[in-house]
């Protein structure tokens, strides 16, 4: 593989003890809190509940006092829903001190995170904002205060927001634990809850108007840098549009799968309040920063799109591969799709004892410190790097059938369905996309509700680039529990049966095309290789049509691969 990638193995081996997996590291939940309503209370202790089962403290910068959710829009209605320890807090917070105020909030948020048996044990500390309203200062206040805990990670959260049901500490290890060194922040996307929790707003600018080319998004989950002279720098005069996170770069960056769900603008009284404060401290806002409408999008639903929520959207990627493969084509990918998806596997199709499967557990360290490599199986430079990046093996022999041998990449995906993992994605390693393009699509694509799978659209490279032609095929399927949807055919497999039998019991399987193209350079060989690989196709193809005379995808093929041998 090319020179530029050939140390990679060495440079992780430099670094192995930088991010080491069994290190814990202290990741803190930042938030920049305003409790305007009784609304806004109880969303923030359901926030507060879901991630104290995965953060190891919280800092929380308040910038109003809590007893205004007396002159809230929902006193009235919602009062009577206060717990409690909610109306202890406001007791505390009548004719105090800010600092009084701020240990009111954080002996409220202790009780509420005792309320969960998984909650975590670690440190809430609460500070309060006397300043004049600038959105960038009050949440560099509140990175400061989440550096005070010694964090390693913090992870800013709003308070009308959480994670998704299906991010698990794995997955927010799995990021914090990358084995790049380089890697310091991840790209989070976020849904908008519209009139209900179930429904998620897509037109512009909530989403992205089902091109699924993004949707909201940005760097949420960072690594603490004290070294840095300041946090977040972006924004505005009054600091608006600033953003959650520090800067940070496209290099150091890594998209990653991990989504909010946002309930600020469930309710339409919240809209309407919000753009009324917005208005009120910004009454000329810029247009580069909200477009040309200025805040009128917080208020205007006529046209809008929307969409159901599905819980079930994460993304397992797995590959086929042989002792003939690239090496460095497989570690791009692994590279690559690592945080932005919740599985990684590799399919081994070529011939590996069972006794020689127990170093696929073993870490990077280990392996590389065996003294003699098993016979068989994927070799020590892939095995080791694979463990670096938690990759898991599958063991499938060929049989010249690629179908079963996806298939079995497919049914190992289907294992995680209860985690969350609804799709199962896969690329050969002699195929590539424009990452930065295709992983903000991926993550956009697995949101989706009504549809079985994508259509990935390949420019086949030919004659060293000189020409081109292309193909497309399912790259990207949905996972079901009773396993409708898996693979037929020896060669140019597809799910062809599956779809059918999905229609015949009632059910009408859609399918869409991906937003972006693939590149495939497998055809992009001496006119010797080209032959012997159309001459193993031409071969499955005839061993195809013995077990499946009237299989007329299968004779099409045929057909094609005459043509292209110029018969």
């Amino acid at each position: 593989f090319c020179r530029g990638t050939r140390n990679r193995l060495q440079y992780l081996r430099r670094w192995r003890d930088f991010n080491k997996n069994e290190a814990p590291l202290k990741l803190v939940g930042m938030y920049r809190a305003r409790i305007a309503n009784v609304n806004d209370l109880h969303v923030f202790r359901q926030s507060i509940l879901r991630h104290s089962s995965l953060l190891d403290g919280f800092a929380v910068m308040l910038t109003n006092n809590p007893l205004d959710m007396q002159d809230g829009n929902d006193w009235d209605a919602l009062r009577s829903s206060l717990r409690p320890e909610d109306l202890e807090m406001m007791q505390a917070c009548s004719e105090s001190t800010p600092e009084e105020i701020g240990v009111a909030l954080k002996t409220w948020m202790t009780r509420i995170v005792e309320q969960n048996p998984g909650g975590c044990c670690g440190d809430i500390e609460v500070g309060t904002w006397n300043g004049p309203f600038n959105e960038r200062d009050e949440r560099n206040a509140g990175i400061a205060l989440a550096e005070s805990l010694d964090a390693d990670w913090i992870l800013s959260i709003d308070t009308d927001e959480f994670l998704e049901d299906r991010v698990s500490r794995r997955l927010l290890d799995r990021i914090m634990h990358h084995p790049d060194p380089m890697v310091d922040s991840a790209d989070v996307g976020w849904l908008n809850h519209w009139d209900s929790t179930r429904s998620v707003r897509i037109d512009r600018p909530w989403g992205d108007d089902g091109t699924h080319t993004g949707g909201m998004r940005g760097p949420r989950l960072w690594r603490v840098c004290k070294a840095a002279p300041k946090r977040i720098q972006a924004g505005n005069h009054l600091g608006l549009h600033c953003g959650n996170a520090p800067e940070s770069n496209n290099f150091s960056r890594v998209i990653s799968g991990l989504r909010f769900r946002h309930f600020g603008y469930t309710r339409d009284m919240d809209r309407a309040t919000k753009y009324a404060r917005y208005m009120q401290i910004d009454p000329t806002p810029d247009v580069n920063m909200v477009g040309p409408k200025g805040y009128t999008h917080i208020v205007d639903d006529e046209g809008m799109r929307l969409r159901p929520y599905v819980a079930a959207n994460g993304i397992g990627f797995f590959m086929l591969c042989h002792a003939g493969e690239d090496i460095g084509q497989i570690q791009n990918w692994i590279h690559q799709t690592y945080a932005l998806v919740d599985r990684q596997m590799l399919v081994w199709t070529d011939a590996w004892d069972d006794d020689d499967k127990i170093w696929t557990h073993m870490s990077g360290a280990e392996i590389e410190a065996v003294k003699e490599w098993p016979a068989t199986g994927p070799s020590q430079e892939l095995a080791e790097f694979c463990a670096y990046y938690g990759v898991q093996w599958v063991h499938k022999d060929l049989d010249d059938n690629l179908a079963e041998a996806r298939n079995a990449g497919i049914d190992a995906m289907r294992e995680h369905l209860k985690e969350g993992t609804g799709w199962a994605w896969f690329m050969d390693p002699d195929e590539w996309v424009n990452w930065a393009e295709a992983a903000y699509a991926i993550r956009s694509m697995a949101e989706i509700s009504d549809s079985w799978g994508w259509m990935l659209k390949f420019r086949n490279i030919h004659n060293a680039g000189e020409d081109y032609s292309y193909s497309e095929r399912i790259s990207l399927c949905r996972l079901d529990r009773d396993g409708r949807m898996r693979m037929n055919g020896r060669v140019h497999e597809g799910f062809d049966k599956s779809l059918a039998a999905i229609q015949e019991s009632g059910m009408h399987p859609r399918l869409r095309y991906a937003p972006f193209e693939s590149i495939h350079i497998g055809l992009n060989k001496s006119p010797e290789q080209i032959q012997a690989k159309l001459k193993y196709y031409t071969d499955l193809l005839v061993k195809q049509l013995e077990e499946e005379p009237l299989s007329p995808g299968s004779w099409t093929s045929l057909g094609l691969q005459f043509v292209n041998d110029g018969q």
